[in-house]
């Protein structure tokens, strides 16, 4: 049928901009559903062009001449016209709006058209002023419209005149205008004899199948994109609202596969760029960039967006601004971004001009902004000089900016804090998974506007549609299943089979949502001849890869010339192509190529059993290329090469075993990495036996001068002095260069201080008296005592530290004024209740710490201007906080971080920027989230976290090198993913988790004695078992508790007597059992049950150690459970006694505010137990 215009005028004054969009809104979408039928048009104020001789009612279409008036009112009439314009009754003067409503009244009544859409909002009205002339006005506006309302709608006795709609909100405004309109444009279809189908909602998609498989949606695509609408509205209103504030920014934040792309180009982009949505915009256009596959750098990459796509800019280069020129201005200019940008547009508008009512806009669309962050090939200033380009953009007011980026990845946004700030508030929306109706629409109207139906189950009676809009609402992340799904049963049942119905047989025959995917893949691999199938593998391996952090698949782009080198490997790569299970896309360096969807990589078995196969050599070369990437960014400095340690061997092994798989730059890199460190090596050699000898002749000449000392006695103060220096150098040397913060291994530390030891012995020897030598091996001792606790020697720690405190006691009673010897005595102490702790005697270390405190205190007192004495105040509260917190006395130990906090913020404690300081308020922030934590405050605990982090971040940027300070770094990137899994944000935690396991794995590998990093390395296995428990993934956690449980099963034997080690150990046998026990494993439960109480150790007669009482308590509490679920009743019995008197043993040490409200519960539910199974028995 011949094409028909339906042209709608939105007649308002201007009180209602919000309604005025969304009616825009519903425009495009009512223009895009009956594009066959009629060309839906709107006559809006803001897009016709002005003319600077008239008024703008002058040139606006009157309302009489189209075929339907909408009237939108709240609390004002708009202004008044000039005096040729008259009311219907003949009166002056009228405001536009009156005069448009009256115009189309009077045509209506003349010859039934235009037809009348009438909304009243019932809000309150809001008048803003600043003036009692503008209170006036409002007043005056307000009472017109009640004077306009009473003429012809609601007479002065309340009886009706006409009929309107009122409404109270946006979205109610919405739905009533959209289905008026639908329900008026379909009756007009019906009285020109428009087809049924199309009569009943339906309109025709010509263009082949109305499902995108794997592919996005494009803007092209959206008449057929449904089921997104209210995301659609939101998104480009918030954009709207950001652009009107100054910032055209928002960022669409979804899980992976939830259709941000899609909403982004087929719903935003349509809606942005129809007319009327956008006030003060004439002419748009549109620039779509992803961050990757293409050559060049991202600056190279956006230039080429610019000026190759046709709806951007591509009139640039008749400015003289080449893609080359553009991109070097962006990389050397990023500030003025705007500018050529500004040029391209008013070219623009002289090849397409824009109307009066508005000037030309870019809208730029960044898709997959995680790939700023994924990409090998991206530096961190790269990506910062990018996103402060982006910036400029936005801040220019020329270019709106929308960005899609996935959740998981909402984390890195803190590495670039333009790109964070640019994001932050309201300039971020969270797409959630669609809903039931959602799915439904996505379902059912591509297919009606395709003109094809759905097939019913003679079974169960429903339609395929609805079963299969019910199987996808059962998967959150299932959205590429459906599409693909949908796809193939349109390729098979229409376009093969001429059918105009999807049918159940179909859908039953590929397997439904989940096997859809992988038998279209499969058929593809069987119609490959042998040659080309025997290629295969090696063309899906280079496209796969390994995210570094998370260990998970990825899709990885390729260049089409590195994957097709054979005509084998050529012949599956058209294959994949052809089934639209690979895509290409051109760049400057070639095609490349790309698995059409991340879904491939989860469902199809052939491609996740390949990659479970090879995960060991992706996880590999995904490495060695981030590293080669960084390499070749900067110009292939040496600095860049791979340092000597696991990345070098394991590069090494790549080659010998995989050189055909890595490219010649990978080989070069391997290669060029391998000679380098050859040559560190024999450096380093050289320069270790250097300090190897300069440490001998110390050592040599400290007990030469020890020994004229008692040889020359005319000589022996001044040589005695001088062994004194000696040694207090070596003792220096150990704490700065060989210190847990430098990453010297602990037992080469060790070794160094066992000589130190010497010298100090016999300069004791010579002068026995000497508080110069008594002090010096205290702080030898101390050291001592810290590395013994870094590899686990917890008794020699403790004697160690009881000698040092025994010296400064002695020392402090001399000069009690003496603050060297005062802090010596405090740290000392504090190393006595650490060991103390260790071995499990919790009330000595909390004797100890409180007689340390108490000390400090008082001479703090005597010296408030002492900024070491201030400061080892405030390490004392936090110790004693430590203390208190694992006596689960919670408040005591936040009111003790509290007061620590307050010290080192205080002017007292020194130097605010002091790197020390800086490092203690971190671990302040941190210990107090864990109190908040404990409390359940988890907003509180995420801030604290947030707030350790920051500054951890900071230093340990400043000090790559301080083992330290990384892994401070790394506990706190775990505690954000503690507090993250609390909020139930999982994806995020174990982003964060994944990275601060990854931290502890480097550190503890190069240090493998060193016991505390090992330890820490469980603690984050351990955490990761608990959050994959959490997703569901029982296998997956149980696997990461036995990796924890292995490092602290070696952690005991090494130190048997350490009680921090049998918790740990605890905690990983039994939370395995918990899993065992969920899946129905009673058997394996119980075996991991008894190894956790087993490894903790019965507690001694007398024991008050509360940790491990109540880590029996649970333990003997969880066997009893399942030996009642083996039926094994006797055994229950026994171990709920055990249970029930290690209760009553804890209360009676700390009484009944000692012990937790869970523990109360349980020890309740044991005694009901016990009479339970008493009964049982004798029954």
């Amino acid at each position: 049928m011949a094409q028909k215009s339906a042209r709608i005028f939105i007649s308002s004054p201007g009180d209602v901009a919000e309604e005025r969009r969304r009616a825009a809104i519903v425009l495009a979408r009512l223009r895009r559903e009956f594009a066959r039928f009629f060309e839906v048009s709107g006559v809006l104020w803001e897009y016709e062009p002005m003319l600077a001789s008239g008024h703008f009612q002058d040139i606006i279409e009157p309302p009489s001449q189209t075929d339907i008036v909408v009237l939108i009112v709240w609390s004002r009439l708009g202004t008044p016209l000039p005096e040729r314009y008259r009311g219907g009754d003949g009166r002056t003067p009228v405001t536009g709006t009156e005069w448009e409503f009256e115009d189309a009244l009077a045509a209506n009544r003349a010859r039934g058209t235009p037809d009348l859409l009438v909304y009243r909002k019932d809000g309150e009205a809001v008048a803003r002023f600043t003036s009692g002339e503008e209170l006036e006005t409002a007043a005056a506006q307000w009472a017109a419209l009640q004077a306009f309302w009473q003429r012809h709608f609601v007479g002065p006795e309340g009886g009706f005149r006409a009929a309107f709609n009122s409404f109270r909100d946006l979205d109610e405004f919405e739905t009533k205008l959209e289905q008026h309109l639908r329900d008026l444009l379909r009756r007009r279809l019906t009285e020109r004899g428009g087809p049924a189908r199309a009569r009943n909602g339906a309109v025709i998609w010509h263009q082949g199948s109305p499902f995108r498989g794997l592919e996005t949606y494009e803007i092209e695509h959206s008449p057929i994109f449904f089921g997104r609408e209210q995301a659609e509205k939101e998104v480009t209103e918030a954009l709207a609202r950001n652009a009107a504030q100054g910032l055209p920014f928002l960022l669409i934040l979804g899980a992976s596969g939830g259709g941000k792309s899609s909403l982004a180009r087929a719903g935003v982009l349509a809606n942005l760029i129809a007319p009327g949505v956008v006030t003060g915009v004439g002419l748009w256009r549109r620039c779509l960039f992803r961050p990757g596959g293409a050559s060049g750098d991202l600056y190279d990459r956006l230039a080429r967006a610019l000026i190759r796509q046709a709806a951007a800019l591509p009139e640039l280069p008749q400015a003289g601004i080449g893609e080359e020129a553009l991109a070097a201005q962006f990389r050397a200019a990023p500030a003025q971004a705007g500018l050529p940008i500004g040029v391209g547009l008013a070219r623009a508008s002289q090849t397409q001009p824009a109307p009066d009512a508005g000037g030309p806009r870019l809208v730029l669309l960044i898709d997959q902004l995680e790939e700023l962050f994924t990409l090998a090939s991206v530096a961190s200033e790269e990506r910062a000089g990018f996103v402060a380009v982006v910036g400029a953009l936005v801040r220019s007011g020329q270019v709106w900016v929308l960005a899609t980026m996935r959740s998981d990845f909402y984390h890195r946004l803190e590495e670039v804090p333009e790109l964070r700030d640019l994001a932050a508030g309201h300039r971020q929306y969270h797409l959630l998974a669609p809903r039931p109706a959602e799915l439904g629409e996505m379902v059912r109207r591509p297919a009606e506007a395709a003109g094809i139906g759905f097939d019913i189950d003679p079974q169960s009676g429903l339609g395929l549609d609805a079963e299969i809009a019910e199987a996808a609402a059962r998967d959150p992340a299932a959205l590429p299943l459906l599409s693909f799904a949908l796809d193939e049963l349109y390729r098979r049942d229409v376009a093969a089979a001429g059918r105009e119905v999807l049918t159940v047989e179909t859908y039953r025959r590929l397997g439904g949502l989940e096997g859809a995917i992988a038998r279209r893949a499969e058929e593809v691999c069987d119609a490959l001849p042998p040659a080309a199938a025997a290629a295969l593998p090696s063309v899906l391996r280079e496209l796969v890869t390994l995210r570094e952090e998370a260990g998970d698949p990825a899709a990885r782009p390729a260049s089409r010339r590195a994957v097709a080198t054979s005509p084998e490997r050529t012949e599956a790569v058209e294959a994949l192509i052809a089934a639209r299970l690979v895509v290409t896309a051109g760049g400057a360096a070639g095609p490349t190529l790309r698995l059409a969807h991340e879904a491939l990589l989860r469902h199809w078995p052939r491609l996740a059993d390949l990659i479970g196969n090879d995960r060991e050599f992706l996880r590999a070369r995904a490495r060695l290329q981030a590293d080669r990437a960084r390499w070749e960014a900067e110009e292939r400095s040496p600095d860049l090469l791979l340092p000597s340690g696991k990345r070098l061997a394991e590069a090494v092994e790549l080659l010998a075993s995989r050189r055909a798989d890595l490219d010649g730059d990978m080989v070069a890199f391997v290669e060029q990495s391998q000679a380098r460190e050859r040559e560190a090596a024999t450096r380093a050699l050289r320069r270790t036996r250097q300090v190897a000898a300069a440490m001998l002749v110390l050592a040599a000449c400290a007990g030469l001068f020890g020994w004229y000392g008692y040889r020359r006695s005319l000589e022996a103060e001044r040589n005695f002095a001088t062994a004194i220096e000696a040694a207090e150098s070596l003792n220096d040397a150990v704490s700065e260069e060989l210190g847990p913060s430098t990453g010297v291994r602990a037992d080469a530390s060790l070794a160094v201080l066992h000589r130190a030891e010497g010298i100090f012995a016999r300069l004791a020897a010579a002068s026995p008296g000497s508080v110069e030598v008594q002090s010096s091996r205290a702080r030898m001792l101390i050291s001592f005592a810290d590395l013994d606790a870094e590899v686990g020697e917890t008794a020699e720690q403790l004697r160690r530290a009881e000698e040092a405190q025994r010296i400064y006691e002695r020392l402090a009673a001399l000069d009690p004024a003496n603050a060297e010897w005062q802090l010596g005595l405090a740290r000392s102490s504090e190393r006595v209740a650490d060991a103390q702790e260790e071995k499990g005697d919790i009330a000595a270390a909390l004797a100890q710490a409180g007689s340390t405190l108490a000390g400090l205190r008082g001479f703090s007192a005597d010296h408030p201007g002492n900024r070491e004495v201030q400061r080892a105040l405030a390490h004392a509260e936090t110790r004693m906080g430590d203390r208190l917190y694992d006596k689960e006395d919670i408040a005591g130990a936040r009111a003790a971080y509290h007061a620590g906090l307050d010290l080192l913020d205080s002017p007292a404690a020194g130097d605010p920027e002091d790197s020390g300081l800086q490092q203690d308020i971190a671990d302040s922030h941190t210990r107090i989230g864990d109190t908040l934590r404990a409390d359940g405050d988890l907003a509180g605990s995420l801030a604290e976290y947030q707030a350790g982090w920051e500054i951890r971040q900071k230093l340990a940027a400043q000090q790559p090198g301080n083992a330290l300070w990384q892994r401070q770094l790394a506990v706190s990137l775990e505690k954000l993913g503690d507090a993250l899994s609390d909020q139930g944000d999982l994806a995020a935690a174990r982003a964060h988790y994944d990275r601060g396991l990854a931290a502890l794995d480097r550190l503890a590998e190069q240090d493998p004695r060193n016991l505390s990093r090992q330890r820490d390395l469980s603690v984050g296995y351990n955490k990761l078992g608990d959050l994959l428990q959490a997703q569901g993934d029982a296998a997956g956690a149980v696997t990461e508790y036995r990796t924890a449980s292995a490092i602290l099963d070696h952690l005991v034997s090494l130190d048997p007597s350490n009680a921090t080690f049998r918790h740990d150990f605890y905690v990983s046998h039994s939370s395995i059992g918990d899993v065992l026990s969920g899946q129905g494993d009673s058997a394996g439960a119980l075996a991991s049950y008894r190894a956790a109480v087993a490894g903790r150790g019965e507690a001694a007669a007398g024991a008050d150690d509360p940790v491990l009482l109540s880590d029996l308590f649970f333990g003997h509490l969880q066997i009893g459970k399942t030996l009642r679920a083996l039926a094994d009743r006797q055994g229950a019995i026994a171990e709920y006694e055990t249970a029930e008197r290690l209760a009553q043993h804890l209360e009676s040490i700390n009484g009944p505010a000692g012990v937790s409200a869970e523990m109360r519960d349980q020890a309740a539910a044991v005694r009901r137990e016990l009479e339970a199974l008493r009964l049982e028995v004798k029954g």
